[in-house]
């Protein structure tokens, strides 16, 4: 199940709120923001509770890029090397028999760094390649995906967004007073701030 990127508490903390009048619309305006988020980085940053199952397509031998997927919306990290299996389906068979021991996951530093691992590469001295698909996903990879923890930026980034959207309920035709100083017009999509703090993690998206 998909989660948010702060809390309701971090939220109404930040906006002063000091009752639980709009804990709906708070929580509506975090879920909100964290989605866009996704869409935006092409990545989700919440890990898996258990590891699971997913299958890619290969167009390389050597090497195994997670997002380089089509028809991927949201692409995913591995979080974690523990638990992870690799395997590969030799003979297209619709069974991924052939299990990989020698590889190396990139970046290299990726957990030090507090960020997942995008890419898998055929370790030196392997016995394997990988088999490029042709049209079929030859690859099934059971790791806990996404990131080992959601990095501060994204929080933070969450917290401005989530705040634009609650307070665009007191926008009327895309404006919110401020009193005597005029009116501030709301714009769609995420905010300049969150986009700079965002900026690091975003990938392209592919398909």
């Amino acid at each position: 199940m998909a989660a948010d990127y702060c809390t309701t508490q971090e939220l109404a903390a930040q906006l002063g709120i000091d009752d639980t009048d709009d804990d709906d619309l708070l929580q509506g305006s975090v879920t909100a923001a964290s989605r866009e988020i996704e869409g935006f980085c092409g990545r989700r940053f919440w890990i898996d509770d258990a590891v699971t199952n997913r299958v890619f397509y290969v167009t390389d031998r050597d090497e195994l890029d997670l997002f380089d997927q089509p028809g991927e919306g949201i692409g995913v990290d591995i979080a974690t090397a523990t638990g992870l299996i690799i395997a590969f389906d030799t003979d297209y068979s619709g069974t991924y028999e052939t299990a990989l021991t020698a590889y190396n996951l990139l970046p290299a530093n990726a957990i030090a760094d507090g960020r997942g691992f995008s890419c898998v590469r055929i370790g030196y001295g392997s016995a394997y390649t990988f088999p490029v698909s042709h049209g079929y996903p030859t690859v099934q990879i059971t790791a806990k995906f996404g990131f080992p923890s959601v990095p501060e930026d994204v929080k933070k980034a969450c917290l401005i967004q989530a705040a634009q959207l609650y307070k665009a309920k007191d926008a009327v035709f895309g404006a919110v007073s401020f009193g005597d100083s005029g009116a501030m017009y709301m714009r769609s999509g995420l905010a300049s701030a969150a986009k700079a703090l965002l900026a690091p993690y975003q990938r392209a998206l592919v398909g």
